[in-house]
């Protein structure tokens, strides 16, 4: 568990499963940190990352799906991300998440990010995708992802915004870089409601 990059000398001693399920671990790995102090860090493991897909047409509209979310037991305004299965590439897994939660596909993607949101808690990886100009193939392949698949102009992205609705943590973070990198000609205050009526 050192780092290379820094020469910090994060000694593992030991590492334990809590938990295993068909989805994730939970792991406890027993360190001693660089002041030599011991101490023990639970995380969740998981074997393989997952993707955020940003489909967006014309540069004006976001296509967005509503679920419910058991962890937080409250409904979520989301764009389409999902795990990936055991030799997927990130593309690949992104064309079928797409396909599966909204019944739109996508040829023309790459990995613009990928970041840890979870690094205290967890090793897995979120790779986000840009998916311009999607086109449709028809019903969702799994019709029990979403309740709702819908594109939101910037006046709509801005009222669930607004609203608290849009609270997963993997969908704000390939929402803000869709935003940043221009995916979306939306005016940015605006579309997070730091504008005047906002």
């Amino acid at each position: 568990m050192a780092s290379a990059d820094t020469g910090d000398p994060w000694q593992q001693v030991g590492s334990e499963t809590l938990l295993v399920t068909p989805y994730l671990e939970v792991r406890r790995d027993h360190v001693i940190r660089p002041d030599g102090q011991k101490a023990a860090y639970d995380f969740v493991w998981m074997q393989r990352g997952f993707v955020v897909i940003v489909p967006t047409r014309a540069r004006q509209e976001l296509l967005m799906i509503r679920q419910f979310r058991p962890s937080v037991r409250r409904e979520s305004y989301e764009i389409p991300a999902g795990a990936m299965d055991e030799g997927e590439t990130p593309e690949q897994a992104a064309r079928r998440e797409l396909r599966e939660e909204t019944g739109w596909d996508c040829h023309d993607m790459s990995v613009a990010l990928t970041c840890h949101p979870l690094v205290g808690r967890s090793n897995v990886p979120c790779h986000v995708l840009h998916a311009p100009e999607p086109t449709h193939v028809g019903p969702p392949t799994d019709p029990d992802e979403a309740q709702e698949v819908f594109w939101a102009d910037q006046a709509r992205f801005a009222e669930l915004w607004r609203g608290g609705q849009i609270h997963a943590g993997s969908s704000v973070i390939g929402m803000l870089l869709g935003l940043t990198l221009r995916w979306l000609a939306w005016d940015l205050p605006d579309a997070l409601g730091g504008g005047e009526d906002g």
